[in-house]
C-alpha cells in the first residue's frame, strides 16, 4: 500500500530562493509537510535529526553540492536508518552522459529545471498516493 503523499515530510534543496518556492508552492497541493535548505550542508543536517521521505536536490550549489550531500544523506541511511528515501535531481544544466554519475551518487531520478509539473504530479503518483 502506498504511503499518502499528506503523511510524507518533503526536503527542497536549492541555493536559489525562487526555485526553492516554486517547488514548495507546487508541494502545496499536496498537502505535505515541506522544509527547505539553501545548500547541501543543510540538508544533511536536517535530514539527519529527522529523515525525510522525499528530497528535491539541486545539483549546483556551493558549500555542498547535491551530489556530495545526496552520498552523505545515502551513507546515513545505510548506517541507521532500515530506509531509502527518494531524491530527486533538479537542474537545469546536465547531459544525458551526466545522467549515469547522478545515479551512482544515489539519485533516484532527474527532473530538469523549469520543472514540468504535470511530468511531476504523474512521478508522484507512482510513488504516492495522492
Amino acid at each position: 500500500m502506498k504511503k499518502s503523499i499528506k503523511e510524507i515530510r518533503v526536503l527542497i534543496v536549492d541555493d536559489n530562493a525562487i526555485n526553492r518556492q516554486v517547488l514548495q508552492f507546487a508541494m502545496m497541493k499536496y498537502k505535505s509537510k515541506v522544509e527547505t535548505a539553501d545548500n547541501g550542508v543543510i540538508a544533511v543536517e536536517l535530514f539527519m535529526e529527522k529523515p525525510f521521505d522525499l528530497v528535491f536536490m539541486d545539483i549546483m550549489m556551493p558549500i555542498m553540492d547535491g551530489l556530495a550531500a545526496t552520498k552523505s544523506i545515502r551513507k546515513f541511511e545505510k548506517e541507521f536508518l532500515d530506509t531509502r528515501s527518494h531524491i530527486i535531481a533538479v537542474s537545469a544544466n546536465f547531459q544525458d552522459e551526466d545522467l549515469e554519475e547522478y545515479l551512482s551518487s544515489g539519485l533516484d531520478k532527474v527532473i530538469k529545471k523549469p520543472v514540468d509539473f504535470k511530468m511531476l504530479n504523474n512521478w508522484l503518483s507512482e510513488l504516492y498516493e495522492l
